[in-house]
């Protein structure tokens, strides 16, 4: 009979043992001031949303924006968001525009080429914090005369002019 009682001994003592390794290798919990508290994770309900152009909805990580906001003849697509931060947001992507030939108007043609995407200014509002900028970098060969580097304003209703 006494194998009987020391089987569940045995098992409750390496159980016992099990936590206190576990515990011991767990980090101390840290010091707070007084009246302060301390987070070491972001929730997603707390990062900014970007409204494209500057209208609703907000939404974060988009797949493509609207660059040019009044004819919609610039867009940045294939969006690759590697960081969404409280204080910004970066993608890589394509930044796409209609050639205009033989005009804006008429033209079905487009070009692209790559580019680098960055959200900035978090500004907070009712509805929660938004990004009020995207500068766009092109990375790969542009137009004679074109801009490298654009920021647009995303601020609401801003409808997008940069």
């Amino acid at each position: 009979m006494p194998p009987l009682r020391q089987a569940p001994i045995r098992s409750v003592l390496v159980l016992a043992g099990a936590l206190l390794c576990a515990c011991a290798n767990a980090p101390a919990p840290r010091a707070l001031h007084a009246g302060t508290t301390t987070s070491s994770t972001t929730t997603a309900a707390s990062l900014p949303e970007v409204e494209v152009c500057g209208l609703p909805p907000a939404v974060r990580r988009p797949a493509s924006m609207t660059l040019a906001c009044a004819d919609d003849n610039s867009r940045g697509i294939d969006l690759r968001w590697s960081t969404w931060t409280p204080t910004g947001a970066t993608a890589t992507g394509l930044e796409t525009w209609n050639t205009c030939r033989p005009d804006c108007a008429q033209s079905t043609s487009w070009d692209s080429t790559a580019a680098d995407f960055t959200l900035g200014h978090p500004v907070p509002t009712a509805a929660g914090a938004l990004f009020e900028s995207l500068t766009v970098t092109d990375t790969g060969p542009i137009p004679s005369g074109a801009m490298r580097t654009v920021t647009y304003t995303e601020a609401p209703g801003s409808s997008g002019s940069a």
